[in-house]
């Protein structure tokens, strides 16, 4: 009789402690989920748009999430939307009113809310809420698909420090494990056109997928805190797979491209189950020659640096890695091409102010540059190390040193290794010293990248130097090249299925005498195992030397001038003059 007594209190302790287990699941810090949810339902997180241009949408991921879940009842739907007008005084504000809609009335979730409005940085500001359609535009499909829902709205000011996002999401968690669906107000990329707005909602998707928290400050959207909010709070309860319902974007709604005005629009849910990782591709973005002195430093003196790309600001967000050619040095020397003209002495002698550079190198994300080229030596020796000090201090990475034989560069960017190779015509390793950097980087990596600076100035087409030197590059493994130095853009060709831009032309570049020098070209690059993707980004610089997205007609004239004078397939031509094309492997 005492065994058998001894035994049972042992099964009971193990049945309570097994409970416990279940229940809290709290663990040590590496293990993704807090608390296991009971509340069976299929999907905990859903991201929709807030822009009614996107209604449709809208309505159909309610609807599937509404049809995923119809075997529970939702308690609570915690609404997250950007603070569009920084209103309030809190970092995240919360609002205790109810809300009318056309569909019905909507209750504030009184008990939920005081759970959660003692968690630190969170405020009850009612007035905030007033004129923010990410609110407003959403509660209206909350009443129509879960009509006995109360609600949470939670408002995130842009700026507030993604760790804390990833606190928040742990405590809504906790708090919040079971019966409550996580809603997150959000349009994604704004102010490019739609081949951009795509290629930037790539890069947004695999890093929802693959939980890539330190990247999503980096990515294209008007809510970065709530992205983490969203994504770790469903990860938290065990709900990682990311089911994407729609990824599509105003101009695709329209029919039209709304070129530097286009929003895009992701839909999706994380329902439960294992995550699924993403395939991940790396993004590069390639720019041309990047001139700071002359005319470029006064208007950047007079304006600040980043005034001369503040149009395009968007377009540096979410890829990997922006690069361009650094066209001159960066140097405490005065100006010697201030307010001279191409018959003076020192017009083409190039120097950038340390200050101005960093500014505009820092605000624009451009991580890597060449300085293989024809300026890179304008203030000697000396001014080519003062430069490379000064871009190692701003945190820049560089390659293409005329002074180096091995000038190459190797990065590991998601998990692959990119080469960079430069090939200088005016200085630096020859076309045979640099046929066996080129052999020596595909050794050590995956895909190379050969940066040229070649070619005869304002020409709208390659030399048959370039075109030889081009194949040999890529003979010798080269998986794309990119060209600079003849400021005007130059056809592109497809070789050994590998791709090859003669010439970007200018990026930030003080010459207007003609429309061919205006008319600039950035290449976005997403490289993956099954493919190489191309997204052509035509650029044009205003009269007062600010650079833009080129409107539609100097957008279609370039791109129809790539294409007519291109060697490549019909099927590719036809992508040039869309501005997306793409290369499969072999």
């Amino acid at each position: 009789m005492k065994k058998r007594k001894v035994l049972i209190f042992i099964a009971v302790i193990f049945i309570l402690f097994f409970g416990i287990f279940r229940a809290t699941k709290l663990g040590t810090s590496n293990k993704k989920v807090y608390f296991e949810t009971a509340s069976h339902a299929e999907a905990v997180s859903l991201i929709v748009p807030h822009h009614l241009v996107a209604e449709e949408l809208i309505d159909e991921a309610f609807a599937l999430t509404a049809q995923k879940n119809k075997a529970v009842k939702i308690d609570r739907a915690i609404l997250i939307s950007p603070n569009h007008f920084n209103l309030g005084h809190g970092w995240v504000n919360l609002s205790d009113e109810n809300w009318e809609t056309k569909n019905g009335k909507i209750e504030v979730d009184v008990l939920g809310l005081e759970k959660i409005k003692n968690i630190e940085g969170l405020n009850v500001e009612n007035e905030a809420f007033q004129k923010e359609h990410g609110v407003e535009n959403i509660m209206p499909f909350i009443a129509r698909y879960f009509p006995e829902t109360k609600v949470i709205p939670l408002m995130v000011k842009d700026g507030f420090p993604l760790e804390k996002s990833e606190k928040l999401a742990d405590d809504l968690a906790k708090n919040f494990p079971q019966n409550t669906l996580i809603i997150l107000s959000s349009d994604f990329s704004h102010e490019l056109e739609k081949n951009m707005a795509k290629f930037h909602n790539q890069k947004t998707i695999e890093v929802i997928r693959n939980k890539e928290y330190k990247k999503i400050g980096n990515l294209d959207t008007d809510c970065a805190p709530g992205l983490v909010i969203s994504t770790k709070y469903a990860q938290n309860l065990g709900y990682e797979n990311f089911e994407l319902f729609g990824d599509s974007n105003s101009s695709e709604i329209y029919g039209k491209n709304f070129i530097g005005e286009t929003t895009s629009y992701i839909t999706g849910i994380f329902s439960e189950g294992k995550q699924i990782n993403q395939i991940k591709a790396v993004q590069l973005m390639f720019f041309g020659d990047w001139m700071l002195d002359r005319n470029n430093r006064m208007l950047s003196e007079k304006n600040s640096a980043p005034w001369l790309s503040e149009k395009l600001r968007r377009i540096f967000w979410s890829q990997d890695e922006n690069i361009l050619n650094l066209e001159g040095t960066i140097t405490d020397k005065p100006s010697v091409s201030v307010g001279t003209n191409e018959t003076q002495k020192g017009h083409f002698l190039f120097t950038f102010s340390p200050e101005k550079t960093k500014t505009f190198l820092a605000e624009n994300k451009i991580g890597l540059v060449s300085l293989g080229n024809n300026h890179s030596l304008n203030f000697g020796p000396d001014g080519l190390v003062e430069t490379k000090n000064n871009l190692k201090n701003f945190g820049v990475e560089y390659f293409g040193d005329p002074t180096n034989e091995n000038n190459f560069l190797i990065k590991d960017i998601n998990g692959q290794k990119i080469g960079f190779v430069n090939y200088n015509q005016f200085f630096g390793p020859d076309e045979e010293k640099t046929v066996e950097n080129i052999k020596e980087t595909k050794k050590r990596s995956e895909f190379v990248v050969v940066y040229t600076h070649w070619g005869t100035e304002y020409q709208l087409s390659e030399n048959e130097k370039q075109k030889k030197l081009a194949h040999q590059f890529i003979d010798s493994g080269a998986d794309l090249i990119i060209g600079s130095h003849p400021h005007v853009v130059e056809p592109i060709e497809i070789y050994q299925n590998k791709a090859i831009f003669y010439s970007l032309g200018n990026f930030i570049f003080d010459q207007y005498f003609s429309e061919d020098v205006k008319t600039r070209l950035a290449v976005a690059v997403s490289i993956s195992k099954e493919k190489t993707e191309f997204v052509l980004e035509p650029l044009y610089t205003q009269k007062n030397g600010q650079v833009i997205l080129a409107e539609e007609i100097k957008r279609n004239e370039l791109l129809d001038r790539i294409a007519e004078n291109s060697t490549v397939s019909s099927e590719i031509k036809e992508g040039l003059k869309s501005g997306h094309f793409q290369i499969k492997n072999n």
